[in-house]
């Protein structure tokens, strides 16, 4: 008895010395990626929100630098950042959707549900959804509108001058992986189709109501422009100094202390990159995925939405339905950067580590390589097994 007593004494002290060596560790995490971000938005972004969630809840948090540099109003919890093509895992997420409740099948044919586009019948929901269409790529530099011309915005006109001017299929689908942001522009048009209305109403009513996502959290209009990050560029960077050649002189705002403000505008189309939100709001979804059962997907379908894909030739892509994939510590992660005129985001799940990663910087960065590589180093740090745990 003595023995089994002294047993769980030391059981119990070895706990919580562990315990402390943890929290103790967990702190010097936290406080070294602040000092880096605090560092990061002193000399080189005007404002970052980053997150790190478990399906629990928040791991860390910060909020730093400007959403209004020319004001010195700071980034909080509540600013808003445009998603850019972040946004695409959401479509993602409708189509299955509508896939799981049998509306459609993913070897439709696009034009069965929408028929004013060029390619003929070959191009598959699925080609659209995993990016092997052969629909060209074009830079959609300036496929926005200004806040002030969304009233009177003609998505079906502008839409159809974009088809027209990229009418040809770069190579037969399902031949190869290739970005494109037209594939999940149609991809839009066919969830209104079957839904019979807009296409952000659906992914409002069936994906952030029964989250909980609030209007303010992410939304397809800027809910509230004092909450709005402005967004910007370096004055004295040569290569974001190129963009006045190749951006339409309005969407480019005043000069901001060192920098460059670009105007608040919304996408052309919503589904290849209109959303604006907050890493709070983006969490709610994140956080639904990291959980074994989805308020949204059933277990089939969201197995299915973290399933690398395959080419004609059955050859493996870099792509699940609206993810891309890479390892980190050989960690396997999904991911979908995003970048604007004046942005950039990135947006992750690690299923075995049970974590997610969001940021949003008002800030261009042209290569996703560099965008990816911002999350690698921040993500790194809470990627070891003392911090995290898989379901």
């Amino acid at each position: 008895m003595i023995q089994k007593l002294a047993l769980l004494v030391t059981m119990l002290l070895t706990s919580v010395s562990c315990s402390r060596e943890m929290e103790h560790s967990i702190n010097d995490t936290n406080e070294r990626v602040k000092q880096y971000l605090d560092g990061v938005v002193k000399n080189e972004f005007p404002g970052i929100q980053y997150l790190v969630i478990n399906k629990e809840g928040t791991i860390f948090e910060y909020n730093g630098g400007w959403r209004d540099v020319k004001n010195d109003l700071p980034v909080t919890p509540n600013t808003t950042f445009m998603m850019n093509s972040s946004t695409k895992p959401v479509v993602a997420l409708a189509i299955l959707l509508l896939a799981q409740k049998g509306a459609l099948s993913l070897d439709d044919s696009l034009s069965l549900y929408f028929q004013q586009h060029p390619y003929g019948d070959k191009v598959k929901i699925r080609h659209l959804l995993n990016q092997t269409s052969g629909i060209s790529d074009p830079a959609p530099l300036n496929w926005f509108h200004l806040p002030e011309e969304h009233d009177t915005h003609n998505e079906n006109q502008l839409l159809q001058v974009i088809l027209a001017q990229n009418s040809e299929l770069d190579f037969e689908p399902g031949e190869k992986y290739q970005y494109s942001n037209i594939s999940y522009w149609l991809l839009g048009k066919v969830i209104e189709k079957i839904s019979g209305g807009a296409y952000t109403a659906y992914i409002e009513n069936n994906i952030f109501l029964p989250l909980g996502i609030k209007d303010e959290e992410m939304g397809f209009r800027i809910h509230n422009p004092a909450l709005q990050a402005k967004e910007y560029h370096q004055r004295f960077n040569l290569i974001h100094g190129g963009l006045r050649m190749i951006v339409a002189s309005k969407y480019i705002g005043g000069i901001e202390k060192s920098w460059k403000q670009m105007n608040y505008v919304y996408h052309n189309g919503a589904a290849y990159g209109g959303l604006y939100g907050n890493a709070r709001g983006i969490a709610k979804l994140l956080r639904d995925q990291l959980k074994r059962e989805s308020i949204i997907l059933s277990a089939g379908m969201k197995d299915h939405f973290y399933t690398q894909q395959k080419n004609s030739d059955n050859e493996s892509i870099e792509t699940t339905p609206g993810w891309h994939t890479g390892l980190l510590k050989n960690n396997r992660y999904f991911g979908k950067p995003g970048g604007g005129i004046g942005s950039h985001s990135n947006i992750r799940i690690y299923p075995e580590k049970g974590i997610a990663t969001i940021f949003f910087i008002n800030q261009i960065e042209f290569s996703s390589e560099s965008v990816n590589g911002f999350s690698d180093f921040l993500d790194n740090e809470f990627l070891d097994s003392m911090y995290v745990h898989g379901e």
